[in-house]
């Protein structure tokens, strides 16, 4: 077992290395690939406004700008200091834009400073694959306020196209992470009275090939032709959904 305290520290390093040459986005960002995930977690998480939500990993806060919503309070955690400044140039302005307030925590999820049941939402983009489950999962449960929801949108490990990615790009992965397996979430459920998981991507990330060769219209056509599917696919044979790149897990408590 990988002492806590080490594994901590490898994912400060790697994570303060990620800001300042990380150049994965094109594909997310710029075309769009995660979209549809990324639209059906915030649909999960429902309305912000007036709620204290938790962005846990905040990273470099372009997945937050959608939390902010009158009188909502949105606190952005991550472990990695260099990311929680690029989060609070991005975020700060656009939070009093929108009658938002933001505040900023260097931590770690296994370990949050906050009372219990005192918490509506903890939203989270590729965070909990980074983290110690057994311990990320109770305290998430006890920061929820009863009722409160979880929604985090996390890589699977079977997809064939990301598992090749994963292979021949070493540097851009942690040490310590580990791309979901279904049985990661139903350990995840066992702290909540209620969680459901909806997969996404199953042939579709052969797009991303085009987001890299930076090919928009080729990627267009080709998400617009395989995202439909992908969602027949799943729909139809089940067990092809262990192999989506990516999957939503909504939490109640």
């Amino acid at each position: 077992m990988v002492d806590p305290q080490k594994r901590w520290q490898d994912e400060i390093e790697f994570h303060n290395r990620m800001a300042s040459h990380d150049n994965r986005w094109t594909a997310f960002r710029e075309y769009g690939l995660s979209d549809r995930a990324i639209g059906w977690a915030l649909s999960q998480l429902g309305d912000p406004a007036g709620r204290h939500i938790i962005d846990l990993g905040i990273g470099d806060g372009h997945n937050t700008v959608p939390l902010f919503a009158p009188d909502a309070t949105v606190l952005g955690l991550d472990i990695s200091r260099q990311q929680l400044d690029l989060a609070r140039a991005l975020l700060g302005p656009v939070a009093a834009e929108r009658g938002a307030a933001v505040h900023f925590a260097q931590m770690v999820g296994e370990r949050m400073p906050f009372r219990s049941e005192s918490i509506d939402a903890v939203y989270g983009v590729s965070v909990l694959h980074h983290l110690d489950m057994a311990l990320a999962g109770v305290e998430i449960s006890r920061v929820l306020k009863p009722g409160g929801r979880g929604v985090f949108v996390e890589p699977l490990a079977r997809n064939p196209v990301a598992s090749v990615y994963r292979r021949i790009t070493p540097d851009r992965h942690s040490e310590n992470e580990e791309p979901f397996e279904l049985m990661n979430i139903d350990r995840l459920l066992t702290n909540f009275s209620e969680g459901t998981h909806r997969e996404f991507y199953l042939v579709s990330p052969v797009a991303a090939g085009f987001a890299l060769l930076k090919q928009r219209w080729l990627f267009d056509v080709s998400m617009a032709a395989l995202y439909p599917l992908d969602e027949q696919l799943m729909k139809r044979v089940p067990f092809f959904r262990r192999f989506g790149w990516i999957t939503v897990v909504t939490v109640v408590k």
